[in-house]
């Protein structure tokens, strides 16, 4: 009896034994591909330099600006050009800013602001990505039957399309938020903002080049019934009524770039007016208190939140252009991707479903794959 005890322990002690090897040896690998990379795509344009990219929502294509005033869309998985679309202006005339992706992925919309112009006037684009055939806003007023073909204009800062609905929100340059129906033009509601006018909060004061200096946003909820305006006050406001329904605790800044996560529980702001380490914020959504998460600065000036609730990628300051990307639970850094080429990174985005990530860099958007970033 105690011969058979004795072989079963030692049995069982080699199995543990075997089972604790196999498990260093699946930490050692997961560790060793932290730092590794895999460079799955790359998407070229050489007519300009490219803008911040951003996948549509079922993920098939990536859009980015191309120069100032053109835009092109890929293929997100062949890296193929499917349009190449020109704004009608020129880089003279001013940059298109601020694309956003109609729910359905078929439509793509983008802000172009008219340098020179009093108040830095922007105007709403619509572009159908099918076919490339441009569709222009209603007038400011809403009158016109339809977004197709009108040459009206609305003096805008920032533009989002709800991510469940057909409704684009604005951000007017007199200081107001605007929801309208796509393609009706109809205007669901209107309400006055308080915002930074160069860094001082105000009820009605507001200097529109100011905020297109500092990408004032206002920025849907995932489910498309709220949206949150960080530029100064910060408030949550009802998607329905235009109304706010939650204040944000301090810290007031102007120079916002807020992101919820993708449950929706938190929002993410890192002001751009730090220039590189700047403290990262976190707001609770259902109280509006900050709370307290291991990843307290980061050390760049663009970000973007994985739809895994768990890792942030950003860009960090420096000699050399680096994405890192961290789990903001935890603080760790895990993949530090070093990006070719010189000059600033203009922005990064995840996939819909969180398993690539999106460079621009000059002439080249990069997409990483997920197998390059085991977590």
């Amino acid at each position: 009896m105690c011969e058979n005890q004795f072989r079963l322990n030692i049995r069982t002690a080699r199995i543990l034994v075997a089972a604790l090897f196999i498990a260093l040896v699946h930490i050692s690998v997961a560790r060793a591909q932290v730092s590794q990379y895999h460079e799955m795509l790359q998407l070229k344009d050489d007519e300009g330099s490219l803008g911040s990219p951003t996948f549509s929502p079922n993920g098939k294509k990536i859009a980015a600006a191309r120069g100032s005033y053109q835009l092109t869309i890929w293929d997100s998985i062949t890296g193929k050009i499917l349009q190449q679309i020109d704004s009608g202006k020129s880089k003279e005339d001013g940059s298109l800013q601020s694309l956003t992706w109609s729910p359905d992925s078929r439509y793509l919309a983008g802000v172009f602001v008219e340098q020179g112009q009093p108040g830095a006037i922007g105007n709403l684009f619509v572009w159908d990505s099918a076919s490339g055939h441009q569709l222009q806003i209603a007038n400011r007023a809403g009158t016109g039957s339809s977004f197709a073909d009108k040459q009206g204009k609305i003096p805008i800062l920032d533009a989002h399309w709800n991510p469940k609905s057909s409704a684009i929100l604005l951000l007017e340059a007199d200081s107001q938020a605007r929801l309208v129906d796509f393609p009706s033009a109809t205007t669901r509601w209107l309400i006055p903002l308080k915002m930074f006018d160069n860094g001082n909060i105000d009820d009605s004061a507001f200097d529109p080049f100011y905020c297109f200096q500092t990408l004032c946003r206002l920025v849907w909820n995932p489910t498309g019934t709220e949206f949150v305006s960080r530029n100064g006050v910060g408030q949550i406001f009802n998607a329905n009524t235009g109304r706010p329904v939650l204040s944000l605790a301090e810290p007031r800044y102007g120079d916002s770039r807020a992101e919820w996560t993708s449950d929706g529980k938190y929002i993410f702001d890192v002001p751009i007016s730090d220039g590189g380490n700047g403290p990262v914020y976190v707001w609770d959504t259902t109280t509006g208190l900050l709370i307290d998460i291991p990843l307290k600065t980061i050390d760049g000036i663009s970000f973007d939140l994985n739809p895994d609730n768990a890792r942030i990628a950003y860009t960090l300051t420096g000699e050399h252009k680096i994405i890192a990307v961290a789990n903001w639970h935890t603080g760790e850094v895990l993949a530090n991707i070093p990006i070719p080429g010189s000059g600033l990174l203009p922005g990064l985005s995840w996939s819909p479903d969180g398993r690539r990530l999106a460079v621009s860099t000059e002439h080249l958007i990069l997409v990483f794959s997920e197998e390059s970033l085991v977590f």
